[in-house]
């Protein structure tokens, strides 16, 4: 038997459900019930696209979360199909009761940001969840060419401690109380699949 991956799935998931909507004349005459809208704050924390996008997408995770390293992918793709109309932000909710070493991965992951390379050092993280230890998160810092004495300084400082704390107590008075939780402008996804992520997308555009 063929073994679908997730986006094979996906597709012919919705090709079928087009088909019977086409062939039966679906419609849908229940209107969606207005979404809840929050104000994430966002402050200097990581984040790729322009500042002025008219959509901005917050994701809280952990860095020893497999569901944020699987999400991850799906949604650098879907982001990649809308060039210049998106802020990707990303803060922190590590789950210290559940993953040791989600706590120090975060504040490694910040560490990498005061030189510049956040996003390229949690793709690292994402991809080595079972080896996030002080001596490997120090090592995927020199393999990343950083100033390695200074990235255990930062990683180490209260300073950055106070940041992930931060970003955890922000993402409790939202309602985060697990990972990933995504936001798009404001409006929690509900639906963590390329369609879900187009759909929250189209839909703040059309506003």
């Amino acid at each position: 038997m063929h073994d679908y991956s997730d986006p094979e799935r996906e597709a012919l998931e919705t090709g079928f459900r087009t088909r019977l909507y086409t062939k039966y004349a679906v419609k849908i005459l229940l209107k969606e019930p207005p979404q809840f809208v929050q104000n994430i704050a966002v402050g200097d924390s990581p984040s790729r696209g322009p500042a002025t996008a008219p959509v901005t997408i917050v994701m809280f995770s952990h860095f020893q979360c497999s569901a944020c390293s699987a999400t991850d992918p799906v949604l650098k793709k879907v982001l990649a199909e809308y060039p210049g109309k998106i802020r990707f932000v990303v803060r922190d909710y590590p789950l210290e009761t559940v993953h040791e070493n989600a706590f120090r991965a975060a504040c490694a992951a910040m560490a990498a940001k005061a030189q510049g390379k956040f996003f390229e050092y949690i793709d690292v993280l994402y991809k080595n969840q079972k080896a996030l230890d002080a001596a490997s998160l120090s090592k995927y810092a020199a393999d990343l060419g950083l100033n390695v004495k200074q990235f255990e300084l930062d990683s180490n400082a209260e300073k950055t401690a106070a940041a992930v704390r931060k970003d955890m107590a922000d993402g409790s008075s939202y309602g985060v109380n697990s990972t990933p939780t995504i936001f798009v402008n404001g409006i929690k996804v509900r639906d963590l699949s390329a369609a879900g992520f187009k759909k929250a997308i189209d839909r703040a555009l059309r506003r």
